[in-house]
């Protein structure tokens, strides 16, 4: 006869030690090449676009009347252009622009005073807002630092800016006045 079946023994120990990791196997073929990717868009012209420009003489100035730029220091590109001894700047290409302007202004004899003179940046014949400075005048022969810069918008080319005065008679010396393209108004897209 059998006897009854007795109770189940504890689990034993786990199973042996891990053996040693065996040699890397050999590097599989090389996969198919991808499609290519889409173009991306064009880049910009290594060429910055720019125009430099002043007059060191004193020259005379009157009311709404554009100044003269002598001489044209630097400009490169075809976006921007100049002719020495002009007073307008042609802007070739539409865009956003950076323009700056330094310069002295003087009053004259045969004015009344006080006498504000204004300048300021004109594109297409309107004024560039943000551009204008004015000097207030107590007699003749006062003289005074004037400068601005702004960003301006040209959408459609071509295009003209100026720098003109109001407020009477009077002389500037030493205008300077330079023009960087800075790229396309995304805006405009």
């Amino acid at each position: 006869m059998t006897g009854a079946t007795g109770p189940t023994g504890a689990t034993g120990p786990a199973g042996g030690p891990t053996g040693a990791t065996g040699p890397t196997g050999p590097t599989g073929a090389t996969g198919p090449t991808g499609p290519t990717g889409a173009t991306g868009p064009a880049g910009t012209s290594g060429t910055q676009e720019m125009l430099s420009a002043y007059s060191v003489p004193s020259q005379p100035g009157t009311s709404g009347n554009p100044l003269t730029f002598d001489q044209n220091e630097i400009s490169q590109g075809t976006a921007i252009s100049h002719t020495g001894g002009d007073t307008d700047f042609t802007i070739q290409e539409p865009g956003l622009y950076y323009v700056s302007f330094h310069g002295s202004v003087s009053s004259v004899s045969g004015q009344s005073f006080p006498q504000t003179i204004s300048l300021y940046l004109q594109q297409n014949g309107q004024i560039v807002q943000g551009t204008a400075v004015h000097n207030t005048f107590q007699a003749a022969g006062g003289t005074a630092n004037a400068s601005f810069a702004q960003i301006v918008d040209v959408p459609q080319a071509p295009a003209t800016l100026n720098v003109a005065g109001d407020g009477g008679n009077y002389l500037y010396t030493n205008v300077s006045l330079q023009i960087y393209k800075l790229g396309e108004d995304q805006t405009q897209s």
